[in-house]
């Protein structure tokens, strides 16, 4: 099994979702596409592609788990400044 198939099949059976393995994909609501080796790989956009018009649910509270490589430190990081400036960064 290749490093995507193992990657794809960790985040799949650890989080239940499929993970998109190209890095700097942008995945947007109503995106579909295949699943090959257990990640998801963008072939469209419904309202793109087909002019839907989807009525979304309200927004669910953020999920409650972390997932980070073993051995690894997390480090967040917040900025405020004037008005009009701020900035967060997770490293």
């Amino acid at each position: 099994m290749g490093v995507k198939a193992e990657f794809g099949k960790a985040v799949r059976t650890e989080l239940r979702h499929f993970p998109v393995w190209d890095v700097g994909a942008v995945v947007v609501v109503g995106d579909y596409g295949e699943v090959s080796d257990h990640c998801f790989t963008k072939l469209g956009n419904v309202f793109e592609d087909f002019q839907a018009i989807v009525e979304l649910d309200a927004a669910k509270p953020t999920a409650l788990w972390e997932f980070s490589s073993a051995g690894t430190t997390v480090t967040n990081a917040a900025v405020r400044g004037g008005e009009a400036t701020s900035a967060e960064a997770s490293l």
